[in-house]
């Protein structure tokens, strides 16, 4: 097969979404950084090994680059930031942990980049999982392709839009057709992200998807903002 790119970092947590996300990056990269981030409150990252020795005996070919940094720092700095004024002004937004979680990894993200060289990112975002904001093209997704290529990269998600368990499936990476919510998912777990899915529903459950869109993005916005002034001054 063809590479048409020379390298490509995948956010890799080892669930069936970023390991698609893999799997398509393989095909198009001679070079794949598989980027594992951690943090206090985060659990089961050592799990991604299992796909992440799957796609190596899938793609013999290919060469496969494993990463694993912390973010502590950079979710510390953009959860905190201004906390009080948040807090003030956007109500239970800011407990919206799991995009502010997701805000620090690509903060951390393009560090890397910068370190390695490489102008090309995946990540596994998914339509299906859009209540959270990380997944939201209007909350968070558009603004951040924006701040990715100030910093010349490209980021893309390209599993958004498909069926990553029955294309894994297909593909023979994992053993069954379902496996998210089962024994056999490999995807990391959140305290955190079980409060905030909670809450969400809450919410829906008073207003519409796009009003609840409309409340949480300008936070992010802001988030963002602050995110872009601090790589620039880097």
């Amino acid at each position: 097969m063809e590479k048409t790119c020379p390298k490509i970092l995948v956010m890799f947590s080892g669930g069936s979404d970023s390991t698609m996300a893999a799997f398509l990056a393989a095909q198009q990269a001679s070079t794949v950084y598989m980027l594992t981030l951690r943090r206090f409150g985060l659990f089961g990252m050592e799990r991604s090994q299992v796909n992440y020795e799957r796609l190596c005996a899938r793609f013999p070919e290919t060469r496969f680059v494993r990463l694993f940094d912390r973010f502590d720092k950079e979710y510390r700095e953009v959860a905190y930031h201004d906390w009080i004024k948040d807090l003030a002004r956007f109500g239970f937004v800011t407990a919206s942990m799991c995009g502010i979680c997701k805000l620090g990894m690509h903060w951390k993200t393009i560090q890397i980049c910068k370190e390695h060289d490489i102008h090309v990112v995946y990540d596994g975002a998914a339509h299906a999982t859009r209540k959270f904001p990380e997944q939201n093209k209007v909350i968070f997704l558009n603004s951040l392709t924006k701040l990715y290529e100030e910093n010349g990269i490209l980021y893309d998600t390209p599993v958004y839009d498909l069926d990553t368990q029955r294309g894994l499936y297909e593909a023979k990476l994992t053993p069954g057709l379902r496996v998210k919510g089962t024994s056999k998912d490999i995807q990391p777990t959140c305290s955190q992200q079980i409060l905030f899915a909670s809450l969400a529903s809450l919410y829906l459950s008073r207003y519409t998807f796009e009003e609840y869109e409309q409340k949480l993005k300008p936070l992010f916005d802001k988030k963002i903002d602050f995110m872009r002034g601090r790589l620039s001054n880097a």
